[in-house]
């Protein structure tokens, strides 16, 4: 139950912060920037900014796996969110 009860959690945090950005500085991070939205091999998503390519690698900070990537290309173990939680909230708050 403690379990059920941090992941429904973290979904509500992560709801609101995907509705946040949506609209920052102008770009709609929620619309055709969905795609800036990952996942590391535990299924934690993060966000890259700019062009949403991968020019650096770094550490996921729900479990330490390696995110990123370089040469606008995600590490073979990360892959595109867009499917995901995030996917799915943007779909249902979009």
């Amino acid at each position: 139950l403690k379990e059920k009860v941090k992941a429904a959690d973290n979904t509500k945090i992560l709801s609101e912060v995907v509705r946040a950005m949506n609209k920052v500085d102008g770009y709609d991070y929620g619309g055709s920037w969905s795609s800036h939205w990952h996942e590391c091999p535990n299924g934690h998503p993060y966000f890259i900014g700019n062009c949403g390519g991968a020019m650096e690698e770094g550490i996921c900070l729900e479990c330490g796996e390696a995110v990123g990537g370089s040469g606008h290309r995600l590490l073979a173990s990360n892959r595109s969110n867009v499917g995901g939680i995030v996917g799915e909230i943007l779909r249902r708050d979009g």
